[in-house]
């Protein structure tokens, strides 16, 4: 299994003027290549700086840089690069030509420092650059492979996806796979996660614990292997879901919950439809994210005010007066008054208070109310969430997908 090292080389990054997006973007590439990161660094636009950077990835098989290949004298990469091979560069006549064709053919005036962009490393390839002037280029140092690209996200990543592939493939920087199992656990916390499974043997396998900004946990099990016929072992991962099941975990693969109804629905030859009070139409925009949606999906209500519950929905004036509208009794009348409106199979309703202001003693910030109308069947839950309206709104998205499929399970 070959391994990976990316230096981001920029002071702006190191001043906090820019976001270093290439790493992430890369580190996501060489996973799909099962190729296996092991180190990142960023250094500033000195040659001591980046020369200490790539000394301090020696030990990776693949080293990528991104930035410092522009025109100016502080664009000293390529220098670094060829310092680092012990190699000597020189300036590339088809190079040249190509930076001459770019500029004529915008207008554009070349000066003498774009010359500098056609210098290549002694026993290098370049790698060519559809949106920019700056080539990247490779060299193979021994058994190790150098990879120098433009920093710009809009240059080099198609540069990454168009090109490495097969630069990768065909010098063998890519045999091997990653086995991997992603399990997303819901209404829980990580440290809730880390606890469960302190005492379990995982072995040789790499284990991550992830928050998402979707408002569940993550619990990531890899292991880099040689042989493409090899898989995780499913003993371990049955003994792992049973600790999930024990505890009474609501858990899934790692496929979205919208996904998950989308195709209940689909097997069950049944139709949905949202009616939606804090969450202003969130959850129908989620649930429509999902291709082919239409077959189940017949639409929504944002009942955001009384008026709009009790005059579209059919809450009754009533249940307002006595329950409030933060209630599950109003949640009730919701999910049955937009079943009959739009005859769908089920509908489902949500109303709270995601905050920050409105809250009482009785009906706190992060109050959430359910209805479910499944034929002619409504049940109701209630749950308080924390966190900022955000994360509240999040959370009350996942329990209304949770909430149902638990239905639907029973039904």
């Amino acid at each position: 299994m070959k391994t990976a090292g990316i230096l981001s080389i920029g002071t702006e990054i190191l001043r906090g003027y820019t976001l270093d997006t290439n790493a992430n973007f890369l580190a996501k590439f060489f996973k799909d290549l099962n190729i296996q990161t092991i180190l990142t660094a960023t250094a500033d636009d000195g040659l001591d700086s980046i020369m200490h950077g790539l000394d301090y990835l020696r030990q990776c098989d693949i080293i990528v840089t991104t930035g410092g290949l522009g025109p100016t004298e502080d664009d000293v990469t390529r220098d670094a690069a060829a310092a680092f091979c012990g190699r000597k560069m020189s300036r590339d006549p088809a190079m040249m030509q190509h930076i001459m064709e770019y500029f004529t053919a915008r207008q554009w005036q070349i000066a003498d420092s774009n010359w500098r962009q056609a210098d290549l490393i002694e026993g290098g390839q370049f790698i060519p650059n559809p949106n920019g002037t700056a080539p990247g280029q490779f060299v193979l140092n021994g058994s190790q492979m150098i990879i120098i690209l433009p920093g710009p996200p809009r240059e080099n990543h198609p540069m990454i996806l168009n090109s490495l592939p097969d630069i990768l493939r065909k010098y063998g920087f890519t045999d091997g796979v990653l086995l991997n199992k992603i399990y997303r656990i819901y209404n829980i916390g990580e440290s809730s996660l880390a606890d469960a499974v302190k005492d379990f043997d995982f072995g040789d396998h790499i284990v991550g614990y992830y928050f998402t900004e979707d408002a569940r946990v993550e619990l990531h099990i890899s292991r880099f292997a040689n042989d493409k016929n090899e898989v995780l072992d499913p003993t371990m991962l049955h003994s792992i879901e049973d600790i999930f099941n024990n505890l009474g975990w609501f858990w899934t693969d790692d496929i979205p919950l919208r996904e998950i109804l989308m195709k209940r629905l689909l097997d069950s030859r049944q139709t949905i439809a949202f009616a939606e009070s804090l969450t202003g139409g969130a959850v129908s925009a989620d649930f429509t994210l999902t291709p082919g949606v239409s077959a189940v999906h017949k639409g929504g209500v944002v009942s955001y005010t009384d008026e709009i519950k009790h005059r579209i929905l059919g809450v009754s004036q009533d249940a307002l007066d006595r329950y409030t509208a933060v209630s599950e009794q109003t949640a009730a009348e919701m999910a049955a008054g937009l079943r009959r409106l739009y005859n769908t199979d089920i509908a489902v309703s949500l109303t709270g208070i995601a905050g920050p202001d409105g809250g009482t003693e009785e009906t706190p910030v992060g109050t959430v109310c359910f209805g479910f109308a499944v034929g002619e069947s409504v049940t109701t839950a209630r749950f308080v969430f924390s966190g900022g309206r955000d994360r509240i709104i999040k959370k009350a998205i996942n329990c209304a997908y949770i909430e149902l499929l638990k239905i639907m399970k029973i039904k």
